[in-house]
């Protein structure tokens, strides 16, 4: 197991929780509804309001009698100034002063009132708002911000499990290219871990014998480097294409290694009992010819034997022979044995 940094994803994990609790919380008080303090809340701001839009209104009377006043005067200090010039220029001036600020007396005073009615519309708004409760549309509306921050916080549980990296499979690391501390770098592989509890052999079959092979059959498997020890086993594929370079076709087997003798490389023997796959090619020069039988010559700790053997013809230089209980897949034979061995002979290989 690998794990990486964590600090940053942790970080991630806890802010999309808070988000989902707000909103889950903020979707429970929606759907509970207004409690009654908040009722009563919202009917002392419309009170309020009321009071101001009423001060408001008092004021705006206040300020257009004024503006009437003073714009009464002006309107009189204009006229006789303009035709008699029975007022000063100075009473004019101060006439025409105190209708400039009336009138904008008067301008403050509107938009105040207008302000203030406005309020009062505000607040009696949240106030039926308040009592209706909200809208299928609004509860819908939480409800998907809701799932969007739950797909959030699913990403961010996501990200922080997969910085922890575990091997799909039990086994033995054969490899590790990252030391603690380095940066991992995605596509990179980290470590090479082996599986050795089941191995594989692989093998090619000559194609007047691929027709015997099933995929799912037993067979027994044999090491050089494990004397003694037979390993079972199936067939697992069975190639329907041919090597490029040869008539073959691949053939993978699968072998139960729960003591872990086999290892990867070691050259194996895979025998099928009582099919086409018990048979050794030989070359035609290896066969002698006896009494209408044939034999090939066995060489064991330096002493011939002569084993009597079945043969099919492969091509024009090879032949098949039977695999029997005197000649087997890992045993030397004569390739071009002179008609005068006999039984019993002692030969030295050059």
């Amino acid at each position: 197991m690998l794990q990486l940094e964590t600090d940053d994803l942790t970080q991630n994990v806890k802010q999309a929780e808070a988000g989902v609790e707000a909103a889950q919380a903020k979707l429970a008080d929606a759907e509970a509804g207004a409690r009654s303090q908040e009722i009563q809340g919202l009917e002392s701001a419309v009170q309020q309001a009321q009071a101001t839009l009423d001060t408001a209104n008092a004021a705006l009377d206040q300020a257009k009698a004024g503006f009437d006043l003073a714009q009464s005067t002006y309107n009189r200090l204009r006229n006789l100034y303009d035709t008699n010039s029975s007022v000063a220029k100075e009473d004019l001036e101060k006439g025409t002063l105190e209708f400039e600020k009336a009138k904008t007396a008067y301008a403050q005073a509107q938009a105040s009132q207008k302000s203030a009615a406005a309020a009062v519309q505000g607040a009696k708004a949240k106030l039926e708002l308040a009592k209706i409760g909200p809208t299928d549309n609004t509860v819908k509306a939480m409800r998907a911000d809701i799932d969007r921050l739950n797909a959030s916080l699913e990403l961010a549980n996501s990200a922080l499990n997969n910085a922890t990296i575990t091997a799909p499979i039990d086994g033995i690391v054969v490899k590790k290219a990252i030391q603690t501390g380095e940066m991992a770098q995605p596509g990179v592989a980290l470590f090479s871990v082996v599986a050795m509890d089941q191995v594989q052999v692989e093998l090619s079959v000559a194609d007047n014998l691929i027709g015997g092979i099933k995929a799912g059959t037993p067979v027994e498997v044999k090491a050089q480097n494990v004397p003694g020890k037979t390993f079972q086993g199936k067939i697992d594929f069975v190639s329907p294409v041919s090597n490029p370079n040869s008539s073959t076709f691949p053939v993978k087997v699968t072998v139960d290694n729960k003591e872990g003798l086999l290892l990867a490389g070691m050259v194996a023997e895979v025998h099928l009992q009582g099919t086409a796959q018990d048979k050794l090619e030989v070359p035609k020069s290896a066969l002698i010819k006896k009494d209408g039988k044939t034999y090939v010559v066995k060489v064991q700790n330096g002493t011939v034997h002569l084993v009597e053997v079945k043969t099919e013809d492969k091509n024009q230089d090879s032949v098949y022979v039977t695999v029997n209980d005197q000649l087997h897949a890992s045993e030397s034979v004569v390739v071009s044995p002179s008609d005068k061995l006999s039984e019993g002979a002692k030969v030295k290989a050059e």
